[in-house]
């Protein structure tokens, strides 16, 4: 990279750098523990969706069976989803498995910039970096599938990537320094670009799966198998009216009630959707405030890296909403 001029294309619109870069140590920590930070959010995110890939299958399967049982009682059997659509669901589950691997190696390479800044390890650094960049061209290779309309490409990404082994030979820490925060950046930059891409297919799973749920758990309130009144333990609870020992048996007698019930469940799953896709939007922005920061990796200063920190307070926000509702909805299959 050196001195004089370097011009290469990113993933996002293309950027010019000029004349040799002095980067202060401190300021590549501070800019690592923000990305540590992010991408450590980021992964919690994916893992909670990554498991929900799982039970989506199950519901389907439990459905079909119960639908073809209603139907008709001489053919009940049970119904297995076909392979095609179980390949289309792997499929999903897939794509979530490599952008948890890709932001897993972009947490590493966020680790090694910051040893390299204290410790001047480059080896970790050059590791790092080429293990990023294989993870992020793999998942976005599959995001471009999944999402055939958006316009993806990894060859700028690629053509950086030929350059990580010249991280090692440089003998001017400084310049290590710059080089990887450029990929680190475009890696950034790449993965908002793909969760871009990758958006109408989560937003589609994000719809089936909330259709899904209230169809199951009809159908279980239905046959007995749960009750109407577990709907309502944790709202009876956070009114200060705990559920008397009769109340599944009062709700079962009255309409009103009854309707009251499946409006606060059909409530509560369509606010689980809105949060998980409101945490989705918040990983974009966070993805590219980071992307931005890294632009300015010579010259940004502190309210770069309050923006990334606000886009994880947000980001955070939304995280601990889906765990209180899971928290939540465990007390009630516990019986409180």
């Amino acid at each position: 990279m050196g001195c004089g001029v370097l011009r290469f294309s990113w993933v996002v619109p293309a950027i010019i750098l000029t004349g040799c870069v002095s980067v202060p140590n401190d300021q590549a920590v501070r800019l690592a523990d923000s990305g540590l930070n992010a991408t450590s959010a980021l992964r919690i995110q994916i893992q909670i969706v990554s498991d929900t890939t799982i039970r989506q299958t199950e519901m389907t399967a439990f459905q079909n069976t119960v639908l073809v049982c209603e139907a008709n009682p001489v053919f009940c059997e049970p119904q297995v989803p076909s392979d095609d659509i179980i390949a289309e669901r792997d499929k999903i589950a897939a794509l979530f498995r490599l952008r948890l691997n890709a932001l897993d190696q972009l947490n590493k390479a966020y680790d090694a910039l910051k040893r390299e800044a204290e410790y001047d390890a480059s080896a970790d650094l050059s590791g790092a970096m080429n293990n990023l960049t294989s993870s992020v061209n793999t998942y976005i290779d599959a995001a471009s599938t999944a999402a055939p309309a958006a316009s993806l490409t990894t060859r700028a990404f690629g053509q950086i990537a030929t350059n990580v082994s010249s991280i090692v030979a440089r003998r001017n820490q400084a310049q290590r320094l710059e080089e990887a925060n450029l990929i680190i950046g475009e890696a950034a930059a790449a993965l908002s670009d793909a969760l871009k891409a990758e958006k109408s297919v989560y937003v589609a799973f994000l719809q089936d799966w909330a259709n899904r749920e209230n169809e199951v758990r009809a159908i279980l309130i239905k046959n007995g198998v749960t009750s109407r009144a577990s709907v309502l333990a944790s709202l009876a609870d956070a009114v200060g009216a705990p559920l008397s020992g009769d109340a599944e048996k009062t709700i079962s007698k009255s309409d009103l009630l009854k309707a009251s019930v499946e409006a606060v469940a059909l409530s509560q799953t369509h606010r689980r959707r809105v949060i998980a896709e409101g945490t989705y939007n918040a990983a974009i922005r966070g993805l590219d405030q980071l992307s931005n920061a890294h632009r300015r990796f010579s010259e940004f200063s502190p309210s770069d890296l309050d923006r990334v920190n606000l886009a994880l307070a947000e980001l955070n926000a939304y995280a601990d909403q889906l765990n209180e509702f899971r928290a939540a909805r465990a007390a009630d299959e516990n019986g409180g």
